[in-house]
């Protein structure tokens, strides 16, 4: 089996790239006593990440046949979002990538062509290949989800109104808001009232307003490089559509006023169900929303019951150590996923010795590209690092990292009279603090990474050590 083809095949049909790429790929990971679909993944991923338009455009067929093909697998899942976020960058994905999302009867015309042209020893292997549906749906599965069933379950009745208000899901990074998304678009109940258009499109690398239209656009099967609404409305006007925008304070804090019309626009679209998920508390303005479902950190119990389900530990050993190791955690689902991932296969007491090292730097996916889900240094730096941000706010950030019960909001006014209301405001609306009665608050590996990274002036060092 030649595993380079996405990277070598010339282009014999012009968007067929795309098409030959895609049945490659699913002959080199489903093939019977091949090697394993890591090992071929490893490899199809080292021969396709070489420079040239083919190979970008073969890099997203590979994320979004994992999608499809491999549904279960999660770790697979993970390199998928990386490898199709790396893709998106090429500026003609948006126009060759329609040649994915074609009918079964072409897919498998293609399927075919590509034995008889290029392979014609690979019938048996062909043959095996899954059932490729027609479904539009575009729905990641999360790996794991702990201790969100309330707030799903509401999502779920929300969504079986008719018509539907947009619902956005709002909190801190890391919390847990893609995660309860993506396992509602899984239910029962979701996929009999959305059967075949239920789309999930990640904004988190979307800086512009036509970004974030392109990606949508490319889940929902609109046809052309620069779509416009009404070629949306053409796209999803066959079935009522639930349409989930992951991460939009990307896009919205670069240009809030675009980004506010096209959610009205996607809104106002006949049988679109529209979810926003946001990081901090701050909705667009445009669109009459239903009640914001907040997600909050996880109890004791259900931080450690996610640990033990990464970590692999046996849930019969003390688990004293653990508990003591994820309450320093404060229930923040990355945090805990980050650190389960590093503890896999260690000692315990080795993890807890790293922990009280390194702290919050030991937080990343060890093996993966660096961004927000793998690495918590990324995560924190997307919030503190928002053009929502301003001085007064981040000089705000760094004392309360030294202020493990927060301050009090009259501490506050005195320390910046005439700036305090406005940093309070931000840090609560880019989700690094929350007021609890007359305290504004930060969570622990927000506070543990802002002490390690951001320093204070001698007058500020004072106050936080004062405090």
């Amino acid at each position: 089996m030649n595993l380079q083809w996405g990277a070598t095949m010339p282009d014999p049909l012009g968007t067929w790239p795309c098409q030959i790429v895609s049945g490659t790929l699913i002959v080199a990971m489903m093939s019977p006593g091949s090697m394993s679909k890591e090992a071929a993944l490893t490899q199809l991923l080292t021969s396709l990440f070489a420079d040239g338009e083919l190979s970008q455009i073969a890099l997203y067929a590979l994320g979004e046949e994992i999608h499809r093909e491999l549904p279960h697998q999660g770790s697979l899942q993970t390199l998928a979002f990386e490898v199709m976020r790396h893709a998106q960058r090429h500026n003609r994905i948006p126009a060759l990538f329609s040649a994915i999302r074609e009918s079964r009867s072409q897919r498998r015309a293609d399927v075919e062509q590509v034995e008889r042209l290029w392979s014609p020893n690979q019938a048996p292997v062909i043959n095996s290949i899954h059932p490729i549906t027609t479904s539009r749906a575009t729905v990641p599965k999360p790996s794991y989800f702990v201790g969100r069933d309330v707030l799903a379950n509401d999502l779920v009745q929300r969504l079986q109104r008719d018509p539907v208000k947009p619902i956005a899901i709002m909190g801190p990074g890391g919390i847990g808001k893609s995660t309860l998304a993506m396992a509602v678009l899984d239910r029962l109940e979701i996929k009999q009232r959305f059967p075949d258009a239920r789309h999930f499109v990640r904004l988190d690398e979307s800086r512009s307003v036509n970004a974030a239209l392109a990606l949508i656009a490319q889940s929902v099967g609109a046809q052309g490089q620069s779509p416009t609404i009404a070629e949306l409305q053409g796209a999803i006007a066959a079935a009522p559509t639930l349409l989930v925008l992951d991460n939009f304070e990307t896009p919205w804090e670069h240009d809030r006023a675009a980004s506010e019309a096209l959610l009205s626009s996607i809104g106002a679209l006949p049988g679109v169900a529209l979810i926003v998920t946001m990081r901090g508390a701050k909705r667009p303005d445009g669109l009459a929303w239903d009640r914001t479902i907040h997600v909050k950190r996880l109890n004791d119990d259900e931080g450690l019951k996610l640990f033990y389900a990464i970590a692999d530990f046996d849930v019969d050993s003390d688990s004293s150590p653990i508990r003591s190791l994820i309450a320093e955690l404060e229930g923040v689902p990355l945090a805990i996923k980050l650190l389960a991932h590093q503890a896999e296969g260690v000692p315990i007491a080795a993890i807890i010795a790293q922990w009280k090292s390194e702290r919050t730097a030991m937080l990343r996916h060890a093996g993966m590209t660096s961004n927000r889900l793998t690495d918590w240094a990324m995560s924190v730096a997307l919030s503190f690092d928002s053009p929502r941000m301003t001085e007064p706010a981040k000089r705000l950030a760094s004392i309360m990292a030294r202020l493990p019960d927060g301050i009090a909001i009259n501490d506050v006014h005195a320390l910046m009279p005439k700036e305090w209301s406005t940093a309070v405001s931000v840090l609560t609306q880019v989700g690094l603090a929350w007021q609890e009665d007359d305290r504004l608050c930060m969570l622990a590996p927000v506070r543990d990474h802002l002490r390690a990274n951001y320093a204070l002036g001698y007058e500020d060092w004072v106050i936080a050590r004062l405090s």
